[in-house]
């Protein structure tokens, strides 16, 4: 039972730590895009 539940537990950690850099790699694009957009601006 132990086992299962480190199964579970490092399985579940696994998905969310892919959904967490998921969405920093979308949040660095978008701020780059701004960053950019804001130059040409100025």
């Amino acid at each position: 039972m132990i086992v299962l539940k480190w199964i579970a537990f490092i399985i579940i950690t696994f998905v969310m730590w892919q959904f967490y850099f998921k969405f920093i790699t979308i949040d660095t694009k978008e701020f780059s895009r701004e960053k950019r957009l804001d130059e040409r601006a100025l």
